[in-house]
């Protein structure tokens, strides 16, 4: 087990030397938050298990400490900036008590523009849509440790066409039974080249987090989360959110998110609320203070047993 966590440790930390102040970014998409209720804690609960299914996307780590043995979600968000529409469907299964597998796919579709020529003449209509396939898996070592690697392809398309691989590779440590902790190197992929041949990186960061529950009474759960980000074209940002639960079936959430000027993912608000019974579960969330991601509202409905 320890031969496994060093070589983990020693996968997380090789790619930042080469990564270190890559310049500009190409597919920040990949960035968005599918999780209602991530993106309710404004990114904070980056070592929260909640969904497994929703961990394809990123987090793998987290997979083995999710409850149940199949767990699939849906979800839509509405961008109000550009009243853009993105869609996404995912699943996990256990496959036995410490390895989880899962896949995921989104797809997002934005405002028609029309195209002009150097002379403003009609070319034709655009219509900015994004697909991103994702792969992952959890293993757990022992009671208290677990490794997981996400894998994605992603494509935008508009008035020319991105594409390219990345992958995850993150920890995740639970020494108390009200804490756990995660650490993560994710989005490291393929150059992206745009048609002119310039060559862009996505965004490749380094990200940590932390969940500490705290039972308030016998139905009265308080989760207080964090989370940090570097990403390696320097910008970098942070977050604190809070969960309250009753009796594990109603949940509000808030969180807020501090980042550099010019981080792909802004400094903003989250709030939401959920429930979960029966296995069925109904997550919202809505953003504000932020002129990128403000007014967006997110829904996600799921099942687990």
């Amino acid at each position: 087990m320890k031969r496994l966590l060093s070589i983990t440790l020693l996968a997380l930390l090789l790619p930042v030397p080469a990564l270190w102040a890559q310049g500009a970014e190409a597919l920040p998409f990949t960035q968005v938050e599918r999780d209602p209720v991530n993106a309710a804690l404004a990114g904070a609960g980056s070592a929260y298990a909640g969904s497994a299914a929703v961990k394809a996307f990123s987090g793998a780590a987290l997979l083995p400490f999710a409850e149940g043995k199949l767990d699939a979600s849906l979800g839509y968000r509405h961008w109000a900036s550009d009243r853009s529409h993105q869609a996404d469907a995912a699943v996990a299964f256990r496959v036995t008590p410490a390895l989880v597998l899962g896949a995921g796919y989104s797809f997002s579709a934005g405002q028609s523009y029309d195209w002009l020529g150097e002379y403003g003449q009609y070319l034709e209509t655009i219509r900015p849509v994004s697909h991103l396939f994702t792969l992952a898996a959890g293993l757990g070592l022992g009671e208290q440790w677990s490794v997981g690697v996400n894998l994605r392809y992603a494509v935008a398309k508009a008035d020319g066409r991105q594409s390219g691989f990345s992958g995850d590779v993150s920890a995740a440590w639970q020494p108390l039974s009200s804490l756990r902790l995660m650490a993560a190197v994710a989005t490291v992929g393929t150059a992206v080249v745009s048609e002119d041949g310039t060559r862009y990186n996505q965004p490749a960061h380094a990200k940590v987090g932390a969940d500490w529950t705290w039972a308030l009474a016998q139905d009265h759960t308080l989760d207080m989360m964090a989370s940090a980000d570097v990403f390696f074209s320097g910008h970098a940002g942070g977050a604190l959110g809070v969960q309250y639960s009753w009796k594990d079936m109603v949940f509000v959430r808030a969180g807020g998110r501090l980042a550099s000027a010019g981080c792909v993912v802004p400094s903003h608000v989250g709030m939401g609320v959920g429930v979960r019974l029966h296995g069925f579960r109904l997550d919202v969330s809505y953003l504000t203070a932020s002129k990128a991601l403000g007014n967006t509202l997110s829904v996600g409905l799921g099942y687990s047993f």
